[in-house]
């Protein structure tokens, strides 16, 4: 009787494990989706977040200058991440300047034009002649 009552335990100690293992294959990518959807990629968001403001401090801007940056999911080309940095600028209230970093060589590009197709006020934001328009701002 003993025999069969390690057999039994062998068995459902295996099948316990096979369930626990699928448990975690099939929930790990749900739940890193989730998050991804709710707090934005996280290796987009350090990337922004480590070479977007090194670009602002080398075209001169202080912190100071910078009413508002936080990080938008606008979508965008292949060349640049999805994510991109939003910066208002305290001369400039309720103009929003787009900062790209490219997929392979991380630098940092200011978008001259950007729509959102998640939030629709976020529409031809940037004049013309904006205070803070680079020239050589890309288009996408």
């Amino acid at each position: 009787m003993a025999f069969l009552t390690r057999k039994m335990v062998k068995l459902t100690s295996i099948i316990l494990g096979i369930i626990v293992a699928l448990c975690v294959m099939i929930l790990t990518p749900v739940g890193y989706v989730i998050y991804a959807l709710n707090n934005g990629d996280p290796y987009e968001n350090y990337v922004l977040d480590k070479y977007v403001p090194s670009y602002l401090t080398e075209q001169g801007y202080e912190e100071k200058d910078i009413k508002e940056k936080i990080i938008t999911y606008l979508g965008g080309n292949d060349s640049y991440f999805e994510s991109k940095y939003r910066v208002e600028f305290n001369d400039e209230p309720g103009v929003y300047y787009f900062y790209a970093v490219k997929l392979y060589g991380k630098q940092v590009s200011q978008l001259c034009f950007q729509e959102s197709i998640y939030d629709p006020s976020i529409k031809n934001h940037i004049p013309e002649t904006g205070l803070h328009k680079e020239k050589n701002c890309t288009s996408r």
